[in-house]
């Protein structure tokens, strides 16, 4: 017997990317997630090992690289679309790596791992040897090498931005680290490149500067750039070719033009700004990617959702998703996933339908094929356990608090969202087990603290 897996839902804070114009790449349990947004089919390259710490993708080499979770990880590339495994690359940590960049073109790749040795290696993608090897000064949680000039890589992590530099000597290859001097106020938080060799590095106070890897210097702010005006933490960057995106953790999103760099200066202006939630709300973006036409932006939330940006081209009939009003992007929905972990799943009678709950405190209907969210119903606590009678017609939902609902679905049908027909606090601690009786008359719960109630359904 075997299992086809069609679809996945879930996202759980990984890296953003394209494997081509239609294709977006997450980390799903031990899986890479291939999700063509365009007619919705997924596949899946499936970790060899025990999980997926993190990944890389080079289009122009069309390969993909992820690194196995564990102590001593292995890294694994393959070849795109048929996900021809090419090579393996072991002796990399001790325990496990936190980021994977290729170059431009894709002859080299960057490894760094955790501590307690916090390697970063440069391999030779074709023959699959190291290149050189260093050590960075704190754990990295970022690496990215410079489009323009495969020999400058940056790491960033725990507010330390470091450029290290490939240099041939006397036909070996060495490394220069270069950390960048920031001001006391300026934390960096995550960064992207900028042709010929400079940074923007998005910082915990809401700055966004401009760093040149060369030198390691800050480029004072001309005119007009007065970073403090953001206000709140910077979440993520991406670069467009024409302009930057900066996300902040109050739920803005900005686009600015590209920095002038005149006269050892930066200046910036922005262009258009979107509130994605209300005033004095929190939201974090955790990752964006633009895809290879800079036409469509996804991003991913600490919510645990997905969106997309339609950027507007020379006329709106090519975005026909954008609002009058909006002169330059569209932000649209894409998904919505439980936020941490699921705590059960069940399948409705319909065959086509299933029920989830988390510790997110909801309770969601979904389309099994379509992947498609028909109701979300938020409770006040977490929630712990569920199960389902088909014959009842009936969902059981245990909590945290040990409160146990019943909710009917008959009313609506496979797709009518669930109304609750009872309440009662059983437990001290969480329900963590429920079941019904083949006829749907007696539901039985066990609690976390060694208690079992078997209730009358009261059908």
């Amino acid at each position: 017997m075997s299992l086809h897996v069609e679809s996945a839902l879930g996202y759980h804070g990984s890296p953003l990317a394209y494997s081509d114009r239609d294709t977006i790449v997450t980390i799903c349990g031990n899986a890479l997630r291939f999700h063509n947004v365009t007619n919705k089919q997924e596949t899946f390259l499936w970790g060899a090992d025990r999980g997926v710490s993190t990944f890389a993708v080079n289009r122009k080499s069309k390969l993909v690289a992820y690194a196995a979770k564990g102590e001593e990880p292995t890294i694994y590339l393959h070849q795109l679309p048929d996900f021809q495994l090419l090579e393996t690359y072991t002796e990399i940590a001790e325990l496990d790596v936190v980021g994977i960049a290729f170059s431009r073109l894709g002859d080299r790749m960057v490894t760094v791992a955790k501590e307690p040795d916090q390697k970063l290696i440069v391999w030779d993608v074709e023959n699959g040897k190291k290149v050189v090897e260093s050590v960075t000064t704190v754990e990295g949680e970022f690496v990215t090498v410079c489009p323009a000039d495969a020999d400058l890589i940056c790491v960033l992590g725990n507010g330390v931005c470091t450029v290290f530099e490939i240099e041939l000597n006397y036909k070996q290859y060495e490394v220069i680290a270069r950390q960048i001097e920031f001001e006391e106020e300026f934390v960096p938080i995550c960064h992207e490149w900028i042709p010929g060799g400079f940074l923007y590095i998005g910082c915990e106070g809401g700055q966004v500067v401009v760093a040149n890897a060369k030198t390691g210097q800050l480029l004072p702010c001309g005119e007009g750039c007065n970073w403090a005006n953001l206000y709140a933490p910077v979440c993520s960057l991406a670069v467009h070719k024409d302009h930057l995106l900066v996300s902040t953790l109050n739920g803005v999103l900005r686009f600015f033009e590209h920095a002038a760099l005149e006269d050892s200066h930066s200046t910036l202006n922005m262009i258009e700004e979107i509130q994605l939630v209300g005033e004095e709300q929190e939201l974090e973006v955790t990752a964006m990617a633009y895809n290879p036409t800079f036409d469509q932006l996804h991003f991913a939330t600490n919510e645990a959702s997905l969106f997309k940006i339609s950027l507007k081209g020379d006329s709106m009939e090519e975005h026909p998703d954008l609002s009058p009003n909006k002169r330059f992007a569209a932000v649209t929905p894409v998904a919505e996933y439980h936020c941490g972990a699921v705590t059960g799943v069940v399948a409705l009678p319909s065959g086509e339908h299933f029920a989830s709950c988390g510790v997110d405190g909801t309770l969601r209907l979904w389309h099994a094929r379509s992947r498609a969210l028909l109701h979300k119903r938020q409770f006040s606590s977490q929630q712990s356990s569920l199960a389902c009678s088909a014959s009842a017609g009936m969902l059981a939902l245990g909590s945290s608090e040990g409160v146990l609902r019943l909710l009917s679905f008959k009313a609506g049908g496979a797709e009518g969202e669930p109304q609750v027909t009872y309440r009662s606090r059983l437990h001290d601690k969480a329900l963590s087990l429920l079941a019904f009786s083949p006829s749907g008359l007696l539901v039985a719960a066990v609690g976390a603290d060694g208690r079992m109630f078997v209730h009358s359904s009261g059908l």
